[in-house]
């Protein structure tokens, strides 16, 4: 578990030390530049935490089962429903969420498309590739990632 002082900061430099932390996530020219910044900034533990709490928000507005998330991110009941509550008090956390999985339903319908043209079955491809394919998107729609 991560250790915070229990010195409480002034608002104001809170307010200063997020708008840094802003400039130096928010800014990335590639994902690249952004994984250095991650790795310097936060251990590996610090970046699975914060990557579980990103999932569970995503995968919670995909309507995803529960115990589906519950197995794709090894986290409890307890974490899921403080997760559920955290969205349902603060709404303005969907907008930018449901724009990505917006997206990510296109990509779907797109992969939908391109398994039924050219799925596991189909004369002239790579029938192994095909299965891969059949299996990534059956795990997408189950898992949600």
């Amino acid at each position: 578990m991560v250790q915070i002082s229990k010195r409480k900061l002034d608002d104001y430099i809170l307010e200063r030390l997020e708008k840094v932390l802003f400039d130096l996530l928010g800014k990335k020219k590639s994902k690249k530049e952004f994984d250095n910044v991650m790795e310097s900034l936060f251990s590996s533990t610090e970046r699975v935490m914060i990557l579980k709490r990103v999932g569970l928000i995503y995968l919670h507005l995909k309507n995803i089962e529960k115990y589906r998330i519950r197995k794709t991110l090894g986290v409890t009941d307890s974490t899921l429903d403080k997760y559920k509550l955290l969205i349902e008090k603060n709404p303005t956390i969907y907008e930018r969420f449901f724009s990505i999985i917006n997206k990510d339903n296109i990509k779907v319908l797109f992969e939908q498309l391109w398994n039924y043209l050219y799925g596991p079955g189909t004369p002239g491809i790579d029938w192994s590739a095909a299965w891969e394919r059949k299996k990534r998107l059956k795990r997408k729609k189950e898992e949600g990632i």
